[in-house]
């Protein structure tokens, strides 16, 4: 999922483990697991390019401000300090 974020393509996922943080900003983007009207809802919305541009636009901005691997390593680092 970070990796497809990093690019700017958007992500659907079932709302369970990380998910639920890393998408954060989109909720809309999570599902219930096993609920596959809302996992097809949820793809709907990328039927229209400047949906999926806006959508990937903002996942890689969250992407690069809390998830880039040098700043994800030294909170890390900081938990297990703590």
């Amino acid at each position: 999922m970070l990796e497809a974020m990093a690019r700017g393509l958007p992500v659907v996922a079932a709302a369970g483990g990380g998910h639920r943080e890393t998408l954060a900003s989109q909720p809309m983007l999570l599902f219930e697991p096993g609920d596959v009207t809302a996992a097809a809802a949820a793809l709907n919305a990328f039927l229209s390019p400047a949906v999926r541009r806006q959508v990937g636009g903002e996942l890689q901005r969250v992407q690069r401000e809390y998830f880039d691997p040098d700043r994800h390593v030294a909170a890390l680092v900081e938990h297990y300090r703590a």
